[in-house]
């Protein structure tokens, strides 16, 4: 079954949603792709100088494209996004798409570019004061560092993230952290 998320036909917050769960429904709904992409296209085409909609296009479609195996072309689509950002000096969301280059370029197995990467987004995080951000960031490079078999810097990630988790109760991503910090 097809769930049409009609855009707002202006309101570029709700069009940047609409954008999101069109692309969720892509992982969904795969022989429905020809569909999906030709509303995410109006939506985008609709907004050429929205922040928000740009953002949701670009790291959604990067998104999409790892999730599909189609690194090269996620690479390409991240750095669009990156560049978009950055011409506008918008350094918070840089940061996503320095996750972004960072997901493609572990998923590559280049996992000390991917580190350096991680780090780049975490900086940005830290300085804007975002510590939910910044202990995901985290827990992804203590995940890098455990499969290079660094368990030292597993650890410090790993204990770092879960520290802070812990403290909001987080229940999404603290059980697998503490998973993690229970192997080392």
């Amino acid at each position: 079954m097809f769930y049409f998320f009609p855009f707002s036909k202006g309101n570029t917050n709700l069009d940047s949603v609409s954008i999101s769960v069109f692309f969720d429904k892509l992982n969904q709904l795969p022989e429905k792709k020809d569909s999906l992409f030709k509303e995410i296209l109006k939506i985008y085409n609709q907004h050429p100088s929205s922040k928000s909609v740009h953002d949701a296009y670009f790291y959604n479609l990067a998104k999409y494209l790892i999730f599909t195996g189609q690194t090269d072309s996620a690479k390409v689509v991240a750095n669009k996004g990156y560049n978009f950002f950055a011409n506008k000096k918008d350094t918070l969301r840089l940061a996503k798409y320095h996750n972004l280059t960072a997901m493609i370029l572990a998923y590559d197995r280049k996992f000390y570019e991917a580190i350096e990467e991680y780090k780049k987004a975490l900086e940005i995080y830290d300085h804007y004061n975002q510590p939910y951000q910044s202990a995901l960031i985290k827990s992804n490079i203590a995940n890098i560092f455990f499969s290079l078999l660094d368990y030292s810097n597993a650890y410090k990630y790993s204990r770092d993230a879960y520290l802070y988790l812990k403290s909001i109760n987080d229940s999404v991503y603290l059980p697998a952290i503490g998973n993690i910090l229970g192997l080392l």
